[in-house]
């Protein structure tokens, strides 16, 4: 948790999420959540429903926010739109994508409400709209591709709903007795601060035992930072002794999936069909991909959250590693279907079993042909590649 200036001074309640039992436990109380994952977006709605007062303390830019269903439940939960197209746009491209995105959202929004509503909104197009506007207030700092994603939007429906007790805050400057100071020298009265602001990495099975010499504790330490492991599994003093699994975390997208592909690649590893690196060579390998993460997600980001990676480049990464990764190409001439589902669709670990080691190319087939995917975005993104290669066709190649 978070130390906060003055602490000591503090009469009320510091708590983190995981001490939350029951939202009744907000009851008439002024509650200030600090964060703005999905956690402390559900918090926040919970304190504002519960409570007598709520503030959200943001320290600077919130996560992207995504809601969890495209247009409602029209068209499904918002996996649907995380397609291999989609997330094959160019990051530089990461504020055009953004403002085209949200003013597309926007228009489609509109034209709902003046067709099918007759002019009424509902409150999922307020609380829709209200996040759309926060993603485009802070698109030259964060935008799509920049920062990690809050893949809810209970904290935009806090604000919107409960206006009249629910405020957002900057970061905490200051705590007195009773209340907090926050960086722009307001002053609120608060009976609990929540801190959601996540967990650190801890191995005492390595740092604490007695058997382990001052190398090894050096290595467990070291490994608290996820990204300075070799695929963020392998510490390069190591090698395959020790294998980090599930410490990649997605800006967008989900950890499991990420989770199997690592399992793969160690269970090749342990059957000696795979072999690693020389320890040069993962060094080399660390350093190039640390750089272009602090490029994509900016030096703040990535060494604040320490295993946040790209989802679609980190999956097709470790599927070359494995050797499961679909020949797009082939596929194209060949099952052109199955191509248009792969490319538009939404990302699945099933793309993954199509070729290579433990492929299941039948059932993988029917996965994908069946899932459900949404056209409009995608044919949108597949647009703006198209623009893309023509643009550096011309003026760059």
């Amino acid at each position: 948790m978070p130390i906060f200036k003055n602490q000591n001074l503090f009469q009320g309640k510091i708590r983190h999420l995981k001490d939350i039992q029951f939202y009744e436990e907000f009851t008439n109380k002024n509650i200030c959540i600090v964060g703005s994952g999905e956690s402390a977006s559900d918090m926040i709605l919970a304190a504002a429903q519960y409570g007598n007062k709520a503030f959200l303390s943001i320290r600077n830019d919130h996560g992207f926010i995504v809601p969890r269903y495209i247009h409602g439940d029209r068209y499904g939960p918002a996996d649907l739109d995380t397609s291999r197209v989609h997330h094959s746009i160019p990051r530089a491209w990461g504020v055009l994508h953004t403002y085209i995105d949200m003013i597309n959202s926007l228009i489609k929004s509109y034209l709902k409400c003046l067709i099918y509503q007759k002019g009424k909104l509902t409150d999922y197009d307020k609380i829709r709209r209200a996040g759309i506007y926060m993603n485009l207030k802070q698109i030259k700092t964060s935008n799509v591709w920049t920062t990690f994603g809050t893949k809810n939007s209970n904290l935009v429906e806090a604000l919107v709903k409960y206006n009249d007790k629910c405020y957002r805050k900057p970061g905490i400057k200051e705590l007195k007795t009773n209340s907090i100071i926050f960086d722009d020298n307001t002053e609120e009265y608060v009976d609990e601060i929540i801190c959601c602001t996540g967990f650190q990495s801890s191995f005492p099975f390595i740092e604490q035992s007695e058997q382990a010499d001052l190398n090894l504790k050096r290595i467990g330490n070291e490994a608290k930072i996820s990204h300075n492991l070799y695929k963020h599994c392998i510490h390069p003093d190591l090698g395959d002794e020790v294998f980090w699994i599930g410490f990649a975390r997605p800006a967008l997208g989900a950890i499991p999936p990420l989770m199997e592909l690592q399992a793969r690649w160690f269970a090749l590893l342990c059957s000696n069909k795979l072999k690693l690196p020389t320890k040069s060579d993962m060094l080399k390998q660390i350093s190039k991909y640390v750089k272009y993460l602090e490029w994509q997600l900016t030096p703040y980001r990535v060494n604040r959250v320490t295993s946040l990676t790209d989802y679609l480049i980190y999956s097709d990464d470790l599927s070359r590693t494995i050797g499961c990764r679909p020949n797009f190409i082939r596929i194209f001439f060949t099952e052109p279907k199955l191509w248009l589902k792969l490319m538009c669709g939404p990302l699945l670990n099933a793309h993954y079993r199509l070729c290579g080691q433990h492929a299941k190319p039948k059932q993988a087939k029917n996965i994908i042909l069946k899932a459900k995917w949404v056209k409009q975005p995608n044919i949108l993104y597949f647009f703006m590649l198209i623009c893309y290669a023509f643009f550096w066709f011309v003026f760059w190649n």
